[in-house]
Parts: structure tokens; C-alpha cells; sequence
């Protein structure tokens, strides 16, 4: 079966500009407490001690606590743009066409993806 070329052309162009919608909206962070009794929390929540592996909302900022004892040290997890992102909004200047991708959490990753407690090891 034929496609016309501007179809063709269509179909691709969504396709590159759009591939932030193909990731996970979750991605996998280490958090390190530096001590095995060292308590983290993330936006609140106890998440575990010591060395913690989670999966957290690429789409948002997140404030993890590290409390050990009567000491607290508190630490943010930030979004920025992911590579995916990037390359969606390259695509969409380029191809001047709309970046569907932009708007999906694939777009942003989460920085850094490893946080260390540094204030409360001894």
C-alpha cells in the first residue's frame, strides 16, 4: 500500500518530536544516609534507613529529610529537562511541529539521581 509523502512526512515528524511520551513517568533515585540508622523520608513519607532505593514522580520537585538522632539534614530532589525533552523541543524547531512530548513527565528527569547524606556522617 502507497502513503502519500506529506503523510509519510507527518507520521514521522510526530514520532520524533514526541518521544518524551514514550518514558516512565517514575524514575529509580539512591538515597544514602550514611549510616545504617540514619531514618529518610521523602515528602513526608518514611521511605526506609541507611541506603534507600525509590521510584519518585519525574514531573515534581521532592524534599528528603536524613534524621539520625536529634539531627536532621534536609536535602531536594529537583526536575530538570530530560535528554528526551530536550530532543523534543529540538525536534519542534526544527520540524516546526507541535512537541506533544513536551507535556508528558518523560520530558523532565529528576537531579541528582543519587543523594548522600553528608551533615550526619560520623
Amino acid at each position: 500500500m502507497f502513503m502519500p509523502y506529506p503523510i509519510q512526512f507527518l507520521l514521522a515528524s510526530s514520532l520524533l518530536v514526541s518521544c518524551s511520551a514514550f518514558v516512565g513517568e517514575r524514575q529509580l533515585v539512591t538515597l544514602d544516609g550514611g549510616h545504617p540508622e540514619t531514618s529518610i523520608e521523602v515528602d513526608g513519607d518514611p521511605v526506609g534507613a541507611g541506603i534507600v532505593e525509590v521510584e519518585l514522580q519525574r514531573d515534581r520537585s521532592h524534599v528528603v529529610i536524613f534524621r539520625r538522632g536529634d539531627d536532621q539534614e534536609v536535602r531536594v530532589i529537583d526536575h530538570v529537562w530530560s535528554i528526551y525533552g530536550k530532543l523534543d523541543a529540538l525536534g519542534s524547531i526544527v520540524l516546526l511541529f507541535p512537541g506533544f512530548g513536551l507535556i508528558c513527565p518523560g520530558a523532565r528527569a529528576l537531579e541528582p539521581l543519587a543523594l548522600v547524606s553528608t551533615e550526619l556522617t560520623e
